[in-house]
């Protein structure tokens, strides 16, 4: 039997800083005091006590989220909830500071012949051997615009950090999403 030096609930809100992972905590219960647990690699988990969420500070990209979601899966029975909290420029007419809630995602590949080769379909999947979902969703806070060239300024940066943590929050421990 695995034993556990610390929390594991199923649902996560994942940040890219350790910053942000403190303004999304700074919204749990007072007291008791925050488990804090810094990695190896580099993560930062923040889990409040009687509360069954946790904000992870993950860094950026895929192989990162790769690694979270596998690391914790392996600790944890039953479902898992991940709602990523992010910052992005926009492609699109989309004023900066608007949060946008996307249906879907794209992953960009830099070198599409070595990660893609044309027999890529004949590569036998894994599959993963839990009977769970995990499920995920994301908010992304659109700090400029490619069409525009607008930014966004810091003061507005702090007030949409503090809302979109509690709104992320709300939404991890209600289970749904718009």
């Amino acid at each position: 039997m695995m034993s556990h030096i610390f929390p594991v609930p199923p649902t996560y809100v994942t940040v890219g800083s350790g910053s942000r992972s403190r303004t999304v905590a700074s919204h749990f219960d007072a007291a008791p005091k925050l488990f804090e647990l810094v990695s190896e690699r580099g993560f930062q988990i923040l889990t409040g006590r009687g509360v069954s969420v946790s904000v992870a500070s993950i860094g950026t990209g895929h192989p990162n989220v790769e690694f979270f979601v596998r690391e914790v899966r392996e600790c944890l029975s039953g479902d898992m909830l991940i709602v990523r909290l992010g910052f992005c420029g926009s492609l699109i007419d989309v004023p900066v500071g608007s949060v946008m809630v996307p249906k879907s995602s794209a992953a960009t590949e830099r070198n599409l012949d070595l990660t893609s080769p044309s027999t890529a379909s004949a590569i036998p999947r894994v599959l993963a051997g839990h009977d769970t979902v995990i499920r995920a969703a994301a908010a992304h806070l659109v700090f400029a615009s490619r069409t525009s060239q607008d930014f966004i300024t810091p003061s507005e940066v702090a007030v949409l950090k503090e809302w979109t943590a509690k709104v992320c929050l709300s939404f991890g421990l209600s289970g749904t999403f718009p």
